[in-house]
């Protein structure tokens, strides 16, 4: 028997999982920067003139093609993070037919950190504020517990976050922060606070 038949065989029985990430496009780089900027704006009502920011320019390149990964956005405070995991990007899934759902991470439970694993995406704001958890004893670093789910099945993986690269690897380690890598499209956002 080849070794390609043995190999077929064993996937259709279910037993060995084919990990396979998801390749997503909203469509092409004008329509995926009018889905952006529609969607920043109906989230966020505060923003009356949007900034265009080179960050901005770097999602939207990702929504046309997200090669396989989902989106890290790490950086500096009040940059647009935030508006763009609760605005644009459930919005852009909305678009093809699938339904996101962001979570804060400060507000991690037992109760959402299993429902998150038997979502199709995890999608977490703000990591790195969170406590570990202590579910009947048993101490919870739940956002580690996620990504690795993540890497795992190599499901879509969206995180926003205010630390940087070194402060990622001071909080949550090279092994985290590698998983991070792979799953996500890192994007840097830097300068000073639009919030007045």
């Amino acid at each position: 028997m080849e070794i390609t038949e043995i190999i077929s065989r064993f996937q259709s029985t279910g037993k060995m999982p084919v990990r396979e990430s998801k390749k997503y496009s909203f469509g092409d780089y004008d329509y995926c920067k009018s889905i952006f900027k529609s969607a920043i704006k109906a989230y966020d009502k505060s923003i009356i003139e949007l900034e265009w920011l080179p960050e901005y320019d770097e999602v939207v390149k990702w929504m046309v093609d997200n090669q396989g990964k989902g989106l890290a956005l790490v950086g500096s405070n009040g940059r647009g993070k935030t508006s763009i995991m609760f605005g644009v990007l459930p919005i852009a899934f909305y678009s093809i037919g699938m339904v996101l759902k962001p979570r804060l991470a400060i507000s991690l439970s037992p109760d959402i950190i299993d429902y998150l694993i038997k979502s199709w995406a995890v999608v977490l704001d703000d990591i790195g504020q969170e406590q570990v958890l202590n579910n009947y004893g048993t101490k919870i670093d739940a956002v580690e517990k996620l990504i690795s789910v993540c890497e795992a099945e190599l499901r879509p993986l969206f995180i926003t976050t205010n630390l940087n690269y070194v402060q990622l690897q001071k909080r949550y380690g090279v092994r985290i922060t590698d998983r991070i890598n792979r799953l996500c499209k890192i994007i840097v956002f830097s300068g000073e606070s639009f919030r007045k």
